[in-house]
């Protein structure tokens, strides 16, 4: 099971938005569309920020409703059959993915030999 990591972090008003911060990307990611914000610089100024840009929807979101006197939250899913970046981290073939890479065997278990730089094996 893939866990994902926003949970951790509050909402944050970005790029005169309000958002999630990934806490291991840094990316910012709209709360109402998803999207993945990035603040656009001048290559022949750079201290200068330009403009707020959009790499596209790279988040799956939701609507919600609060009902504070019934203590609930309601949530409509959004259309699962419009696919989005985020989806692919929720499929068979990326849990086998990072299975696998969490128990890639490391060199020395592969048989690997450490080698000191200055060893007389190395001439």
């Amino acid at each position: 099971m893939v866990v994902s990591m926003l949970w951790i972090t509050s909402a944050t008003d970005s790029h005169g938005r309000m958002c999630v911060i990934c806490p291991w990307h840094k990316h910012a990611i709209t709360l109402d569309t998803g999207e993945s914000l990035y603040t656009a610089i001048d290559p022949a100024n750079p201290r200068v920020k330009v403009h707020n840009c959009s790499k596209g929807v790279k988040q799956r979101t939701h609507t919600i409703r609060v009902d504070v006197e019934q203590d609930c939250v309601y949530v409509r899913l959004s259309d699962l059959s419009k696919p989005t970046d985020s989806d692919r981290y929720f499929t068979e073939e990326y849990r086998v993915i990072m299975e696998n890479a969490l128990h890639e065997p490391t060199p020395e278990q592969m048989g690997a030999v450490k080698v000191p730089i200055h060893s007389s094996r190395l001439k």
